[in-house]
């Protein structure tokens, strides 16, 4: 019998699914059952795994997944502060256990958008991949900021020529401090970042020898190298004097502050 009279038959079918979590460079692999699964020359681990049902829609967006997982799977230490900054890709693979070719499907494909922990499980609410492939909007606006993403190909300015390199010396919470920032004016790193262990924290604030992270590093220790690297507030002056870079500018800084939509006189 083929896979598809397996799957379709009441009497006969017994599906068996796996669980590939790929998050940059690491990969988490469970099985959905009690006993280990080689599959494509990698172990699946057995775990307690409940996912809500598949939907054949038109809508692509709307055939999201939700994973239930223990709390205690070690893929649970990648979301103690929320979503990763990598991107989470999932993708289940199934068969029937009765089928002798042995024969795997790629059953479901995406990504994880909003992790949160209930009592003891990890719930993973998970969209399908074509929603990455949904026509973004048009972000080029006319506003008085720069649009750019700080350092990207638009920006132009080079990160390797304003960062510092440094260890961290003290750890409070979602601030971290590392002497080599206080050789800067305050605020020289606010709306900048750090990587630290290939992991990247934006900068929030950043005054003397310390910076504010959006969320903490889990389990970070003091004398961990990093790399600091300066922020912008996307203003005109900030891009000309602070990174030379004014030719890059992306924003309209002579908008009148008047708007002539209003009714009231421009003059």
């Amino acid at each position: 019998m083929t896979y598809s009279a397996y799957d379709t038959s009441t009497q006969d079918g017994s599906p068996l699914e796996i669980y590939r979590f790929v998050i940059g460079g690491k990969i988490y692999l469970y099985a959905n059952g009690e006993e280990e699964v080689e599959y494509d020359s990698a172990v699946y681990l057995p775990q307690p795994i409940l996912r809500s049902q598949v939907e054949n829609v038109q809508e692509f967006n709307k055939s999201s997944l939700t994973i239930n997982l223990p709390r205690d799977a070690s893929i649970a230490i990648e979301f103690n502060s929320g979503v990763p900054d990598e991107v989470v890709m999932l993708t289940v693979f199934r068969r029937q256990y009765l089928d002798s070719s042995n024969e795997w499907l790629a059953y479901w494909s995406g990504r994880v958008v909003a992790p949160r922990f209930e009592g003891h499980e990890l719930i993973l609410k998970c969209e399908p991949l074509f929603t990455a492939l949904r026509r973004p909007g048009l972000r080029m606006v006319y506003q008085i900021t720069c649009p750019h993403a700080l350092y990207d190909s638009k920006c132009g300015a080079s990160k390797y020529a304003f960062y510092v390199h440094g260890a961290v010396t003290g750890i409070l919470d979602d601030t971290i401090q590392c002497a080599e920032l206080a050789g800067y004016p305050a605020g020289y790193f606010s709306g900048g970042f750090v990587i630290i262990n290939g992991s990247r924290r934006m900068i929030t604030d950043h005054a003397g020898n310390t910076a504010t992270l959006l969320y903490p590093y889990p389990g970070l220790a003091v004398g961990t190298l990093g790399d600091f690297y300066a922020g912008c507030d996307r203003l005109l002056s900030t891009c000309d004097v602070k990174f030379g870079n004014k030719l890059n500018f992306g924003g309209y800084p002579w908008i009148p502050e008047k708007n002539p939509f209003t009714g009231d006189a421009i003059i």
